[in-house]
């Protein structure tokens, strides 16, 4: 902007100078034309082909199709065009000023292309920066999450499909690559990308909900839970407890979108968010497990409290939600057998808690729920009071310790016995 701003006062200044350009004045001006818009047209040139080979290596270790958005960045394609013109343009020009054939004056035609050449500096650095855009792979991320929407809103499901491909293989490959920021970057845009996708369902034009719209819901919903855990698996790999973390809080953001548009399709999402739950566990990952206990308490409260649940059927997702959390806890009993039973209990407790509320109290559901839940914590109790009864082994170690002791205190009458035959 400055460039064209510079341009237009010099310009202005030109034209109430009252100056003339004479004959070889007339000639040096073409002359500078032609080469400034040579030289414009082959920096353009040049500074196209100098990102080129980074793009392409972007392409291929880190960010899928980051060509193809170049491509189809019009503005950067625009510029491209204006720069043949301009230098076509500036051609005629310098052909006009030396034959004299234009009837516009010789001093405002230059005046124009002064206009003309401050735009083209503007424009080369709008270039620049456009195609320094795609080399940074957190803007790529927000470029496939914006063209997924698109797809969505167009109703293109080819696209829609390619572009969240995208955004998985990007956290596939920043894993592998060590860089947890982006791969967790990559995965809140693969979130919103469901979101749009399942708001996309209750807009105008899909507001009846048949057989065939279900099935296909469904599976579109399967295809981007199956690209989750796809990444959680890689994270696992690594590892990198963090991606798995961020992960589980994805998806219970995708079980609350989900349960917003239909409760019946949340139990997909609660399955995938349980199955990512077990294998974090398995690994070993401690702070991403009790970050899945927690997700699962979480999205229980708020789906009772931002949805209105009077006549939904609760019993599919939280029964399921209860069966994950039973999972999940008894897992990580079998694992460390010394862990505190209380800690077990608590988000079950919890989790008891949200359906005393005075929302869900005369629900049908409410009963069968309730029970499920005093089942769990009646079980864990029970093992809580049977491991209080069994001595630990430190205990059983200092019960021996003494004995041992009194024995070496006591020589064996024999060994004395036997030590006075000798003397």
């Amino acid at each position: 902007m400055i460039g064209t701003i510079i341009s237009i006062l010099i310009a202005v200044f030109l034209w109430f100078s009252n100056g003339e350009l004479s004959g070889q004045t007339v000639n040096f001006v073409a002359t500078m034309i032609a080469i400034f818009s040579l030289a414009f047209l082959a920096l353009e040139i040049t500074i196209s082909a100098q990102f080129w080979a980074p793009l392409q290596n972007l392409e291929l270790k880190l960010a899928p199709h980051v060509l193809s958005l170049l491509k189809s960045d019009w503005k950067v394609q625009a510029g491209k065009v204006y720069f043949r013109m301009f230098f076509l343009l500036s051609l005629g020009f310098s052909f006009v000023l030396v034959t004299g054939s234009s009837p516009i004056p010789n001093l405002l035609l230059l005046a124009i292309w002064i206009v003309l050449l401050g735009f083209s500096v503007d424009l080369l650095y709008k270039g620049v920066t456009s195609r320094s855009y795609y080399l940074n792979p957190y803007q790529v991320v927000d470029h496939y999450k914006e063209n997924a929407g698109r797809a969505v809103r167009n109703d293109r499901e080819d696209q829609f499909f390619l572009w969240n491909d995208a955004l998985a293989e990007t956290a596939l490959k920043a894993i592998d690559r060590h860089s947890p920021s982006l791969s967790r970057a990559a995965l809140n845009r693969m979130h919103r990308v469901a979101r749009d996708y399942l708001l996309s369902l209750k807009s105008i034009a899909h507001t009846e909900i048949d057989e065939e719209s279900s099935d296909a819901a469904n599976y579109t919903l399967l295809y981007l839970m199956q690209r989750f855990d796809m990444v959680n698996k890689q994270a696992i790999q690594e590892p990198l407890e963090e991606v798995s973390s961020d992960l589980l809080g994805s998806l219970g953001k995708v079980v609350l979108d989900a349960a917003q548009y239909d409760m019946t399709m949340a139990s997909l999402p609660i399955h995938f968010l349980g199955k990512c739950s077990m294998a974090v566990q398995k690994a070993g990952f401690e702070d991403a497990t009790q970050r899945a206990t927690l997700t699962f308490v979480q999205v229980s409260k708020m789906l009772i409290e931002e949805i209105d649940v009077k006549y939904l059927d609760l019993k599919d997702p939280f029964l399921s939600i209860i069966g994950h959390m039973h999972e999940l806890a008894s897992a990580m009993f079998r694992k460390k057998k010394d862990v505190n039973i209380s800690l077990l209990i608590q988000p079950f407790e919890e989790l008891r808690e949200i359906f005393s509320q005075e929302k869900v109290a005369e629900h049908p559901d409410r009963d069968v729920i309730v029970k499920s839940i005093d089942n769990v914590i009646g079980e864990f109790k029970t093992l809580e009071s049977m491991m209080a009864t069994i001595p630990t082994f430190s205990e059983s170690e200092e019960e021996e310790e003494p004995q041992e002791s009194e024995g070496k205190d006591e020589p064996d009458e024999q060994d004395v016995a036997s030590g006075d035959e000798e003397q």
